[in-house]
């Protein structure tokens, strides 16, 4: 396979099943095989990992694509996990190891009104007020654009699916550039 790995026909559909996340939830289903159908017909090898992808993800998913889809958060949230992350090193360095259960719920409510009173101003202005990296910022927003253009008719389906692809192409571009092959592994 990795040889097939080097084809852009390869590279197209493997980005196609990676920018998933990014489809209305209507469209996963009808993606998924398209992409699907097309690495098995180019090798039929690549049919255990359209497998567990399927498996995992698809149908009778082991996560729920509400959990891992992205699309309605396109416009005004984070894609990404890393605030929880942060928050439970956060939590970490100010809490000891036996705190005193009221101590924590103490630490747990002054906490909650913080985010209290720093969400108020996201929800009116319909976005984070927490700065970011401005190539982030411009993906955002790119990616918001994007949105916008599909549900107003502008692009239909597969040329949003065409455009949404090029995220996915920096992933396997970094696997390609990050990964030595050794038969060993």
């Amino acid at each position: 396979l990795l040889d097939e790995l080097q084809k852009e026909s390869v590279k197209r559909q493997l980005a196609n099943i990676l920018a998933l996340p990014l489809l209305p939830m209507n469209k996963i289903i009808a993606a998924f095989y398209d992409a699907s159908d097309l690495l098995i017909t180019i090798n039929r090898n690549f049919q255990t990992f359209v497998d567990y992808v399927e498996k995992t993800y698809i149908i009778s998913p082991k996560f729920n694509p509400l959990n891992w889809n992205h699309y309605n958060t396109l416009s005004n949230r984070s894609r990404t996990n890393n605030h929880v992350e942060g928050y439970h090193r956060y939590l970490n360095s100010h809490m000891t190891a036996k705190t005193n259960i009221w101590k924590w719920i103490m630490h747990i409510q002054k906490d909650d009104e913080q985010t209290i009173i720093r969400l108020e101003p996201e929800n009116k202005q319909k976005r984070s007020t927490q700065p970011r990296k401005n190539t982030n910022l411009m993906h955002d927003i790119s990616l918001s654009n994007l949105k916008a253009s599909y549900e107003q008719n502008i692009i239909d389906i597969k040329e949003y699916q065409r455009k949404i692809r090029v995220t996915s192409y920096s992933y396997i571009n970094a696997f390609e550039n990050n990964t030595t092959y050794d038969d060993n592994d």
